[in-house]
Protein backbone atom coordinates (compact mmCIF):
# COMPACT_ATOMS: atom_id res chain seq x y z
CA UNK A 1 0.00 0.00 0.00
CA UNK A 2 2.73 2.39 0.93
CA UNK A 3 4.55 1.38 -2.24
CA UNK A 4 1.53 2.42 -4.35
CA UNK A 5 1.32 5.74 -2.51
CA UNK A 6 5.00 6.30 -3.10
CA UNK A 7 4.63 5.64 -6.82
CA UNK A 8 1.66 7.96 -7.00
CA UNK A 9 3.51 10.68 -5.16
CA UNK A 10 6.42 10.28 -7.54
CA UNK A 11 4.09 10.63 -10.55
CA UNK A 12 2.60 13.79 -9.06
CA UNK A 13 6.05 15.32 -8.48
CA UNK A 14 7.15 14.42 -12.01
CA UNK A 15 3.96 15.94 -13.40
CA UNK A 16 4.55 19.14 -11.48
CA UNK A 17 8.15 19.33 -12.66
CA UNK A 18 7.12 18.68 -16.25
CA UNK A 19 4.46 21.38 -15.92
CA UNK A 20 6.98 23.90 -14.72
CA UNK A 21 9.37 22.91 -17.51
CA UNK A 22 6.66 23.31 -20.13
CA UNK A 23 5.60 26.71 -18.78
CA UNK A 24 9.21 27.86 -18.42
CA UNK A 25 10.15 26.51 -21.82
CA UNK A 26 7.17 28.24 -23.41
CA UNK A 27 8.11 31.51 -21.75
CA UNK A 28 11.73 31.22 -22.86
CA UNK A 29 10.63 30.36 -26.40
CA UNK A 30 8.32 33.37 -26.48
CA UNK A 31 11.08 35.66 -25.21
CA UNK A 32 13.49 34.20 -27.75
CA UNK A 33 11.07 34.79 -30.61
CA UNK A 34 10.67 38.37 -29.40
CA UNK A 35 14.44 38.78 -29.53
CA UNK A 36 14.88 39.14 -25.78
CA UNK A 37 18.08 37.10 -25.81
CA UNK A 38 19.63 38.72 -28.85
CA UNK A 39 23.10 40.08 -28.21
CA UNK A 40 22.02 43.35 -29.78
CA UNK A 41 20.40 45.73 -27.32
CA UNK A 42 16.98 46.50 -28.75
CA UNK A 43 16.93 49.90 -27.05
CA UNK A 44 19.73 50.95 -29.37
CA UNK A 45 17.79 50.52 -32.61
CA UNK A 46 17.37 53.51 -34.92
CA UNK A 47 13.69 53.67 -34.14
CA UNK A 48 14.46 53.97 -30.44
CA UNK A 49 14.54 57.72 -31.04
CA UNK A 50 12.02 57.60 -33.83
CA UNK A 51 14.76 58.37 -36.35
CA UNK A 52 13.56 55.84 -38.92
CA UNK A 53 9.97 57.01 -38.54
CA UNK A 54 10.67 60.66 -39.21
CA UNK A 55 13.91 60.96 -41.16
CA UNK A 56 15.15 62.46 -44.39
CA UNK A 57 18.21 61.90 -46.56
CA UNK A 58 17.37 63.91 -49.68
CA UNK A 59 18.65 67.44 -50.21
CA UNK A 60 16.80 70.48 -48.86
CA UNK A 61 16.41 73.01 -51.67
CA UNK A 62 16.09 76.49 -50.17
CA UNK A 63 14.93 79.26 -52.53
CA UNK A 64 15.09 76.81 -55.44
CA UNK A 65 13.35 79.25 -57.79
CA UNK A 66 15.72 82.13 -56.95
CA UNK A 67 18.89 83.28 -58.68
CA UNK A 68 21.65 82.27 -56.22
CA UNK A 69 23.65 85.42 -57.00
CA UNK A 70 20.83 87.55 -55.59
CA UNK A 71 21.01 85.86 -52.19
CA UNK A 72 22.94 87.16 -49.18
CA UNK A 73 24.51 85.39 -46.24
CA UNK A 74 25.63 86.26 -42.74
CA UNK A 75 27.61 83.92 -40.48
CA UNK A 76 27.88 84.50 -36.73
CA UNK A 77 30.09 82.65 -34.28
CA UNK A 78 28.56 83.48 -30.91
CA UNK A 79 30.67 84.42 -27.94
CA UNK A 80 29.73 81.52 -25.66
CA UNK A 81 33.12 81.06 -24.02
CA UNK A 82 34.49 77.53 -23.83
CA UNK A 83 31.61 76.25 -25.96
CA UNK A 84 30.33 76.39 -29.54
CA UNK A 85 27.38 77.92 -31.32
CA UNK A 86 27.34 79.34 -34.86
CA UNK A 87 24.50 80.73 -36.94
CA UNK A 88 24.32 80.74 -40.73
CA UNK A 89 21.64 82.94 -42.29
CA UNK A 90 20.88 82.91 -46.01
CA UNK A 91 18.37 85.48 -47.15
CA UNK A 92 16.76 87.26 -50.07
CA UNK A 93 17.38 90.50 -48.22
CA UNK A 94 20.52 92.07 -46.82
CA UNK A 95 18.98 93.29 -43.58
CA UNK A 96 19.11 90.12 -41.52
CA UNK A 97 18.27 91.63 -38.16
CA UNK A 98 14.92 92.96 -39.29
CA UNK A 99 14.06 90.08 -41.58
CA UNK A 100 11.40 88.15 -39.67
CA UNK A 101 9.79 86.74 -42.79
CA UNK A 102 10.09 83.42 -44.55
CA UNK A 103 12.73 84.94 -46.82
CA UNK A 104 15.57 83.63 -44.65
CA UNK A 105 16.90 80.10 -44.16
CA UNK A 106 18.52 79.80 -40.71
CA UNK A 107 21.04 77.12 -39.75
CA UNK A 108 22.28 76.73 -36.17
CA UNK A 109 25.43 74.67 -35.65
CA UNK A 110 25.50 73.64 -31.98
CA UNK A 111 23.98 75.40 -29.00
CA UNK A 112 26.64 74.93 -26.38
CA UNK A 113 27.09 76.43 -22.93
CA UNK A 114 30.39 77.11 -21.20
CA UNK A 115 30.91 74.63 -18.34
CA UNK A 116 31.63 77.58 -16.07
CA UNK A 117 28.38 79.30 -17.12
CA UNK A 118 25.74 76.69 -16.34
CA UNK A 119 22.40 78.40 -16.09
CA UNK A 120 23.07 80.64 -19.10
CA UNK A 121 21.29 78.26 -21.48
CA UNK A 122 18.19 80.46 -21.74
CA UNK A 123 20.18 83.49 -22.87
CA UNK A 124 21.20 81.91 -26.16
CA UNK A 125 17.67 81.89 -27.59
CA UNK A 126 17.31 85.66 -27.17
CA UNK A 127 20.69 86.27 -28.76
CA UNK A 128 19.66 84.19 -31.77
CA UNK A 129 16.30 85.98 -31.99
CA UNK A 130 18.11 89.33 -31.84
CA UNK A 131 19.74 88.30 -35.12
CA UNK A 132 16.29 88.31 -36.71
CA UNK A 133 15.66 84.57 -36.42
CA UNK A 134 12.05 83.52 -36.01
CA UNK A 135 12.64 79.81 -36.27
CA UNK A 136 15.55 77.46 -36.95
CA UNK A 137 15.25 75.65 -40.27
CA UNK A 138 18.20 73.32 -39.69
CA UNK A 139 19.86 72.44 -36.38
CA UNK A 140 23.21 70.64 -36.54
CA UNK A 141 24.30 68.92 -33.33
CA UNK A 142 27.93 68.05 -33.94
CA UNK A 143 28.23 65.69 -30.97
CA UNK A 144 26.92 64.95 -27.49
CA UNK A 145 29.00 67.21 -25.26
CA UNK A 146 27.64 69.82 -22.86
CA UNK A 147 29.61 72.66 -24.44
CA UNK A 148 28.02 71.89 -27.82
CA UNK A 149 24.39 71.00 -27.16
CA UNK A 150 23.38 71.88 -23.58
CA UNK A 151 21.40 74.89 -24.76
CA UNK A 152 19.27 73.07 -27.35
CA UNK A 153 16.29 72.41 -25.10
CA UNK A 154 16.15 76.10 -24.15
CA UNK A 155 15.34 77.03 -27.78
CA UNK A 156 11.67 76.30 -27.31
CA UNK A 157 10.42 79.28 -29.33
CA UNK A 158 12.62 78.81 -32.39
CA UNK A 159 12.80 75.02 -32.80
CA UNK A 160 9.56 73.70 -34.26
CA UNK A 161 8.09 70.64 -35.93
CA UNK A 162 9.41 72.09 -39.22
CA UNK A 163 13.01 72.06 -38.00
CA UNK A 164 15.44 69.55 -39.51
CA UNK A 165 18.04 68.11 -37.12
CA UNK A 166 21.32 66.78 -38.50
CA UNK A 167 23.37 64.66 -36.12
CA UNK A 168 25.03 61.25 -35.91
CA UNK A 169 22.33 58.79 -34.90
CA UNK A 170 24.74 56.06 -33.87
CA UNK A 171 26.38 58.24 -31.23
CA UNK A 172 23.09 58.59 -29.39
CA UNK A 173 21.89 55.05 -30.06
CA UNK A 174 25.05 53.10 -29.26
CA UNK A 175 25.90 55.01 -26.11
CA UNK A 176 22.50 56.23 -24.97
CA UNK A 177 22.74 54.76 -21.47
CA UNK A 178 26.08 56.50 -20.97
CA UNK A 179 24.91 59.91 -22.12
CA UNK A 180 24.48 62.62 -19.53
CA UNK A 181 21.03 63.63 -18.35
CA UNK A 182 21.53 66.86 -20.30
CA UNK A 183 21.85 64.93 -23.55
CA UNK A 184 18.84 62.78 -22.77
CA UNK A 185 16.80 65.92 -22.07
CA UNK A 186 17.91 67.38 -25.40
CA UNK A 187 16.86 64.25 -27.31
CA UNK A 188 13.50 64.12 -25.54
CA UNK A 189 12.93 67.81 -26.25
CA UNK A 190 13.52 67.26 -29.97
CA UNK A 191 11.32 64.17 -30.03
CA UNK A 192 8.54 66.13 -28.37
CA UNK A 193 8.94 68.79 -31.06
CA UNK A 194 8.53 66.06 -33.69
CA UNK A 195 11.46 67.37 -35.73
CA UNK A 196 12.69 65.68 -38.89
CA UNK A 197 15.99 63.86 -38.39
CA UNK A 198 18.93 63.66 -40.80
CA UNK A 199 21.79 61.23 -40.18
CA UNK A 200 25.21 62.75 -40.82
CA UNK A 201 26.96 59.45 -41.49
CA UNK A 202 24.39 58.43 -44.10
CA UNK A 203 24.72 61.75 -45.93
CA UNK A 204 28.51 61.99 -45.72
CA UNK A 205 28.81 58.59 -47.41
CA UNK A 206 26.66 59.57 -50.39
CA UNK A 207 28.27 60.69 -53.64
CA UNK A 208 26.27 63.88 -53.31
CA UNK A 209 26.82 64.83 -49.68
CA UNK A 210 24.97 68.14 -49.79
CA UNK A 211 22.47 68.85 -47.00
CA UNK A 212 21.08 72.18 -48.26
CA UNK A 213 21.40 74.07 -51.52
CA UNK A 214 20.57 77.76 -51.89
CA UNK A 215 18.95 79.10 -55.04
CA UNK A 216 19.37 77.62 -58.50
CA UNK A 217 23.18 77.22 -58.42
CA UNK A 218 23.77 73.99 -56.52
CA UNK A 219 27.50 73.91 -57.22
CA UNK A 220 28.51 77.13 -55.48
CA UNK A 221 25.79 77.71 -52.90
CA UNK A 222 25.38 74.86 -50.44
CA UNK A 223 26.08 73.30 -47.06
CA UNK A 224 27.32 69.72 -47.16
CA UNK A 225 28.24 67.02 -44.66
CA UNK A 226 31.76 65.57 -44.86
CA UNK A 227 31.84 63.39 -41.76
CA UNK A 228 31.88 61.28 -39.78
CA UNK A 229 32.38 58.66 -42.48
CA UNK A 230 32.52 55.39 -40.55
CA UNK A 231 31.45 53.71 -37.34
CA UNK A 232 33.66 54.56 -34.40
CA UNK A 233 34.69 51.69 -32.16
CA UNK A 234 35.36 53.78 -29.09
CA UNK A 235 33.38 56.00 -26.77
CA UNK A 236 35.28 59.20 -27.50
CA UNK A 237 32.37 61.40 -28.49
CA UNK A 238 34.67 63.83 -30.28
CA UNK A 239 35.22 61.09 -32.87
CA UNK A 240 31.54 61.34 -33.80
CA UNK A 241 31.68 65.06 -34.57
CA UNK A 242 29.75 66.20 -37.61
CA UNK A 243 31.89 68.07 -40.15
CA UNK A 244 30.19 70.59 -42.45
CA UNK A 245 31.34 72.90 -45.19
CA UNK A 246 29.36 76.02 -46.05
CA UNK A 247 29.95 77.31 -49.56
CA UNK A 248 28.48 80.65 -50.61
CA UNK A 249 29.56 82.64 -53.66
CA UNK A 250 33.35 82.44 -53.54
CA UNK A 251 33.73 81.90 -49.79
CA UNK A 252 33.80 78.63 -47.86
CA UNK A 253 33.76 77.95 -44.12
CA UNK A 254 34.66 74.57 -42.60
CA UNK A 255 32.88 73.69 -39.34
CA UNK A 256 34.50 70.81 -37.47
CA UNK A 257 32.95 70.54 -34.01
CA UNK A 258 35.51 68.71 -31.86
CA UNK A 259 36.50 66.35 -34.67
CA UNK A 260 39.64 64.33 -33.99
CA UNK A 261 42.39 63.40 -36.41
CA UNK A 262 40.81 59.95 -36.61
CA UNK A 263 37.57 61.45 -37.94
CA UNK A 264 39.20 64.00 -40.22
CA UNK A 265 41.59 61.61 -41.94
CA UNK A 266 38.63 59.64 -43.34
CA UNK A 267 37.23 62.71 -45.11
CA UNK A 268 37.98 63.23 -48.78
CA UNK A 269 40.95 65.61 -48.73
CA UNK A 270 39.75 67.29 -51.91
CA UNK A 271 36.75 68.64 -50.00
CA UNK A 272 38.63 70.03 -46.99
CA UNK A 273 40.20 73.08 -48.64
CA UNK A 274 38.52 76.19 -47.23
CA UNK A 275 38.80 79.97 -46.83
CA UNK A 276 37.79 80.08 -43.16
CA UNK A 277 38.41 77.30 -40.66
CA UNK A 278 36.32 77.01 -37.50
CA UNK A 279 39.10 75.67 -35.30
CA UNK A 280 38.61 72.01 -34.34
CA UNK A 281 38.20 71.38 -30.61
CA UNK A 282 38.73 75.00 -29.52
CA UNK A 283 42.35 74.97 -30.72
CA UNK A 284 43.41 71.81 -28.94
CA UNK A 285 46.69 70.14 -29.87
CA UNK A 286 45.57 66.68 -28.77
CA UNK A 287 43.81 63.94 -30.77
CA UNK A 288 45.39 65.09 -34.03
CA UNK A 289 42.65 67.55 -35.01
CA UNK A 290 45.01 70.48 -35.60
CA UNK A 291 47.96 68.63 -37.06
CA UNK A 292 50.37 70.16 -39.56
CA UNK A 293 49.17 67.73 -42.23
CA UNK A 294 45.52 68.72 -41.67
CA UNK A 295 46.29 72.44 -41.83
CA UNK A 296 48.30 71.98 -45.00
CA UNK A 297 45.34 70.29 -46.70
CA UNK A 298 42.77 72.78 -45.40
CA UNK A 299 44.98 75.76 -46.27
CA UNK A 300 42.73 78.44 -44.69
CA UNK A 301 43.11 82.19 -45.00
CA UNK A 302 41.45 82.81 -41.65
CA UNK A 303 40.77 80.78 -38.48
CA UNK A 304 38.12 81.32 -35.82
CA UNK A 305 38.55 79.91 -32.32
CA UNK A 306 35.80 79.70 -29.71
CA UNK A 307 37.33 79.60 -26.26
CA UNK A 308 37.17 81.23 -22.84
CA UNK A 309 39.47 83.60 -21.06
CA UNK A 310 39.55 81.25 -18.07
CA UNK A 311 39.28 77.97 -19.94
CA UNK A 312 40.06 75.07 -17.60
CA UNK A 313 41.81 73.19 -20.42
CA UNK A 314 44.20 76.05 -21.29
CA UNK A 315 42.86 76.35 -24.83
CA UNK A 316 43.82 77.29 -27.44
CA UNK A 317 47.05 75.37 -27.08
CA UNK A 318 50.20 77.35 -27.78
CA UNK A 319 51.41 74.56 -30.05
CA UNK A 320 48.26 74.93 -32.16
CA UNK A 321 48.63 78.71 -32.39
CA UNK A 322 52.21 78.29 -33.61
CA UNK A 323 50.95 75.91 -36.30
CA UNK A 324 48.25 78.39 -37.28
CA UNK A 325 50.81 81.17 -37.51
CA UNK A 326 52.95 79.08 -39.84
CA UNK A 327 50.13 78.10 -42.19
CA UNK A 328 48.20 81.38 -42.45
CA UNK A 329 49.33 83.96 -45.00
CA UNK A 330 48.47 86.90 -42.73
CA UNK A 331 48.35 85.09 -39.36
CA UNK A 332 44.65 85.97 -39.30
CA UNK A 333 43.37 84.17 -36.23
CA UNK A 334 40.32 85.49 -34.38
CA UNK A 335 39.73 84.48 -30.78
CA UNK A 336 36.39 84.56 -29.02
CA UNK A 337 36.78 85.55 -25.36
CA UNK A 338 40.48 85.83 -26.02
CA UNK A 339 40.90 88.86 -23.79
CA UNK A 340 44.37 89.30 -22.30
CA UNK A 341 45.61 87.94 -20.12
CA UNK A 342 44.38 84.40 -20.53
CA UNK A 343 43.88 82.35 -17.39
CA UNK A 344 43.22 83.14 -13.77
CA UNK A 345 45.60 84.71 -11.28
CA UNK A 346 47.89 82.45 -9.28
CA UNK A 347 45.93 82.79 -6.04
CA UNK A 348 42.69 81.70 -7.73
CA UNK A 349 44.40 78.74 -9.39
CA UNK A 350 45.82 77.61 -6.07
CA UNK A 351 42.46 77.97 -4.31
CA UNK A 352 40.66 76.00 -7.01
CA UNK A 353 43.23 73.20 -6.99
CA UNK A 354 43.94 72.48 -3.29
CA UNK A 355 44.90 68.85 -3.96
CA UNK A 356 47.41 69.53 -6.73
CA UNK A 357 51.12 69.39 -6.02
CA UNK A 358 53.35 72.42 -6.36
CA UNK A 359 54.76 70.96 -9.57
CA UNK A 360 51.26 70.63 -11.05
CA UNK A 361 50.41 74.21 -10.06
CA UNK A 362 53.59 75.48 -11.69
CA UNK A 363 52.76 73.55 -14.86
CA UNK A 364 49.35 75.25 -15.07
CA UNK A 365 50.91 78.69 -14.55
CA UNK A 366 53.58 77.89 -17.12
CA UNK A 367 50.99 76.90 -19.75
CA UNK A 368 49.08 80.14 -19.29
CA UNK A 369 52.28 82.22 -19.40
CA UNK A 370 53.41 80.49 -22.58
CA UNK A 371 50.06 81.18 -24.25
CA UNK A 372 49.96 84.83 -23.21
CA UNK A 373 53.57 85.48 -24.20
CA UNK A 374 52.96 83.98 -27.63
CA UNK A 375 49.86 86.10 -28.25
CA UNK A 376 51.58 89.25 -26.97
CA UNK A 377 54.44 88.68 -29.39
CA UNK A 378 52.07 87.97 -32.31
CA UNK A 379 49.38 90.65 -32.26
CA UNK A 380 47.70 89.44 -35.48
CA UNK A 381 46.84 86.19 -33.70
CA UNK A 382 43.96 87.97 -32.00
CA UNK A 383 42.04 89.89 -34.66
CA UNK A 384 38.72 90.05 -32.87
CA UNK A 385 39.02 93.33 -30.97
CA UNK A 386 40.88 91.61 -28.15
CA UNK A 387 38.31 88.87 -28.05
CA UNK A 388 35.10 90.63 -27.07
CA UNK A 389 31.76 89.82 -28.70
CA UNK A 390 30.58 87.65 -31.55
CA UNK A 391 32.40 87.19 -34.83
CA UNK A 392 30.08 88.25 -37.66
CA UNK A 393 30.87 87.92 -41.34
CA UNK A 394 28.65 88.93 -44.23
CA UNK A 395 29.19 87.10 -47.50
Amino acid sequence: MSNKKSKRRTKIIISIILGFLLIGGGTILALYLCGFFDNEDKSLKDDYFGFSKNSRIDIINAFSDTDSNSLNSQVTMFDVGQADSSLIQVSKTNNFKEDLTNDTFDILIDAGVDLSSKGDEAKLQKRIQDKGVRDIDLLIMTHAHFDHNAGVDSLDQIITKDTYVLTTWDEYNLYYEELSNTNKKVIQFLLDKNVTWMDSKTISNQDNNKVVTFGNDHNNYFLNCLGPQDDMDNKNQNDWSVINKFMFKNTSILFTGDATGETIKKVDKNQLDTDILKSPHHGSATEGSNSDSFLKVVSPNEIWISTSQNDKYTLPDTTTLKRYKNVLPNNDVSLIKGTHPFGKDEETIRNENPNKSEKEIQNILSEWKSLNDFIDNNPTINNNNKGYGDIVKKI
